[in-house]
């Protein structure tokens, strides 16, 4: 009994001195609490600051068309739609990283799709550039994928819309601008007779000299290492006065097929061949605007990244290898909210078999301006290219939208 008695007075003893000081550190313990919770929200805080601040280093945007063509028949037009997105970083002063993605297809088409001109909607998004983009007073640099043309006119080596995967440099000495661009482009795959060939890599290498000053720029353009044996050179002028402005370029182009590549093949070669082209651009008035192009190019020349249209699918230019003719473009500012497009071109074949016939394509519009952003545009095209065995007929009514 004795016992049971000095154990209870025992346990009494050590929570009369545990307690006491085990409620003297509840406070301690509920102060660190709320100092853990306030560096936590004072964290949180700094990362939105700092987000904050460094938000004008980012720049998104895009723009997105839908729109409707019709082939000649207006009861089931096809519907396109192209969305296009970009991210700019400004990571300092001097360097910026530039990220350029697309998206294209018609609705209503899928994978499993036979006989389908249009790829599908649901197709994934493709990038179009990525790369770091280094500018100071004297050097304009690019690495990664990038769109890239040598000169005004590009007719030797263009890049605009297949873009260049590799390196560009340009350094300025004065009134003097060196240029050289190294990439890496695809060989196509091709079958022959006796053989067949898988698509492979090469190197693709230009360069630009040019002298320009406030009104004029002078350059000389070189493709030593085009695709699979091409090479060419060029010269360009600009003149660029208050209202017009002129750009023209002369090349001349020539291939030798490399046999230590491909030995089975006839050893096909060009001998320097000629292209040219000039185009005039005149504001007419604050609301008119006028554009001529001539242009020569002889049968064989082809550069296999140039600005002509075999090349870029007519977003660049409308002539064509062996074509010689006249291309105009007009726009007219009809009120604050409409504006008038026309294009023309008409061409002749350097070299015919049969019969020379004019080939021309034309393509007009009429576009509504809801707000700088947002505008709708009706429009038709006709294509005729006899000499090519081509012909095209649409209307189509296009919704862009820029964001």
């Amino acid at each position: 009994m004795k016992k049971h008695i000095i154990v209870f007075i025992t346990i009494i003893l050590i929570f009369c001195f545990i307690l006491p000081t085990s409620a003297a550190f509840l406070p301690h313990m509920v102060f660190a609490r709320e100092a853990l919770v306030n560096n936590r929200l004072d964290e949180l805080s700094y990362r939105f600051s700092n987000f904050e601040a460094n938000w004008n280093r980012f720049q998104l945007g895009g723009s997105l068309t839908i729109s409707t063509i019709s082939q000649e028949k207006l009861t089931n037009p096809d519907f396109v739609q192209d969305l296009g997105l970009f991210f700019d970083v400004n990571l300092d002063s001097n360097l910026q990283f530039n990220l350029r993605m697309s998206h294209s297809g018609g609705w209503g088409f899928s994978y499993q799709s036979l006989g389908s001109t249009l790829s599908p909607l649901n197709a994934p998004l493709q990038i179009d550039e990525a790369f770091l983009r280094y500018q100071n007073q004297n050097n304009l640099h690019y690495l990664g994928r990038f769109r890239f043309s040598l000169g005004h006119l590009g007719l030797i080596s263009d890049f605009i819309d297949t873009p260049a995967e590799g390196l560009a440099l340009q350094h300025q000495f004065g009134q003097l601008y060196l240029s050289g661009l190294f990439v890496r482009i695809i060989t196509p795959q091709f079958q022959t007779d006796t053989q067949e060939y898988e698509a492979s890599q090469e190197n693709y290498l230009s360069s630009r000299i040019a002298w320009t000053n406030e009104t004029h720029i002078f350059g000389i353009n070189l493709v030593p290492d085009g695709l699979t044996g091409e090479k060419s050179f060029s010269f360009d002028y600009s003149l660029a006065q208050k209202e017009w402005r002129l750009n023209t370029e002369l090349a001349w182009y020539s291939f030798h097929l490399n046999q230590n590549f491909f030995p089975d093949l006839p050893n096909y070669s060009v001998s320097w061949t000629p292209g040219i082209l000039i185009t005039y651009s005149n504001n007419l008035s604050p609301d008119t605007s006028l554009q001529i192009k001539a242009g020569f190019l002889s049968p064989q020349f082809t550069p296999a990244y140039s600005s002509l249209a075999h090349a870029s699918r007519d977003q660049r230019e409308w002539f064509l290898p062996n074509s010689q003719g006249v291309e105009v473009t007009w726009e007219q500012l009809l009120s604050a909210n409409f504006r008038l497009n026309n294009r023309l071109i008409c061409m002749f074949p350097v070299e015919f078999d049969t019969k020379k016939r004019l080939n021309y394509h034309w393509l007009g519009s009429l576009s509504k301006q809801f707000s700088p952003v947002n505008q709708l545009e009706l429009g038709a095209e006709i294509k005729e290219y006899p000499n090519y065995s081509y012909s095209k007929k649409q209307l189509f009514l296009k919704w862009n939208l820029q964001f």
